[in-house]
């Protein structure tokens, strides 16, 4: 049976990017983005997120003289990824805080 009380996690919302450091090595930056108390809540969140930051890539891509298709955004199990030509360079994670719980049956 259910238990209404361990059910009451909550879901963050992460953003990975993928970056340069002030030296231009590649590094990943992780932004939280909130927490909700439903999963619905927290994916429609990252697919807001998800769409901004793909319009603004796809912008910045085809002013810098690349075609704006080679910017696509993907859904994903876990949120949204965005890739610049098959690299993945931002991806919104719905992570779920609540500790696994294992139970006998």
């Amino acid at each position: 049976m259910d238990n209404p009380e361990r059910r009451r996690s909550t879901y963050a919302l992460l953003q990975f990017t993928l970056d340069r450091d002030v030296e231009g090595r590649p590094t990943q930056r992780t932004t939280p983005h909130g927490d909700f108390e439903s999963i619905e809540a927290a994916f429609v969140a990252a697919r807001l997120h998800a769409t901004r930051s793909f319009a603004r890539l796809s912008a910045n891509h085809f002013e810098q003289g690349g075609s704006a298709s080679q910017v696509v955004m993907h859904d994903t199990e876990w949120g949204y990824d965005i890739r610049v030509n098959h690299l993945t360079v931002v991806r919104y994670w719905v992570h779920d805080r609540q500790a696994a719980e294992v139970t006998s049956v």
